[in-house]
């Protein structure tokens, strides 16, 4: 992605000031529920692993490889049962 869309990103990370290094940590947003929305486009990245469900349906893991200068997202397309 270029660097505008990574600076107007809206990061998920733990609020702490120890050292984060070679940590796991457990995700979970909740989207409250949009009228007349068919889709939404999810953008996800990590400096390690990810596994990406919605519903409680497995939805894909990654990330592309990524370097400390530079951030790779995927994107996910969620519709139907993903976002009821």
């Amino acid at each position: 992605g270029n660097m505008s869309e990574i600076n107007q990103a809206r990061w998920i990370w733990i609020d702490t000031d120890e050292d984060t290094k070679d940590i796991m940590c457990y995700f979970r947003k909740e989207l409250r529920e949009i009228e007349n929305v068919s889709q939404i486009e999810i953008n996800i990245t990590a400096t390690g692993r990810y596994k990406l469900y919605a519903n409680a349906n497995f939805m894909g893991t990654g990330p592309c490889p990524a370097v400390a200068e530079r951030y790779y997202y995927d994107t996910y397309i969620l519709s139907g049962k993903d976002i009821e």
